[in-house]
């Protein structure tokens, strides 16, 4: 998970969720590297969903 202004380059996040076997990216819009204090809420959501996908 990464904010679409995170001071990790977007480029770089989706080198590293593509070298993790089964790993999903998820770009939050308008949010930075402190992207789960910023938008709790949807972080959580976002996480409930991934995890009743596995």
């Amino acid at each position: 998970m990464s904010g679409d202004r995170d001071t990790i380059r977007v480029d770089h996040s989706l080198l590293i969720a593509a070298s993790i076997p089964g790993a999903e990216l998820c770009i939050v819009p308008g949010t930075s590297h402190a992207v789960i204090a910023e938008r709790p809420e949807l972080i959580s959501t976002i996480i409930r969903e991934f995890l009743q996908g596995c």
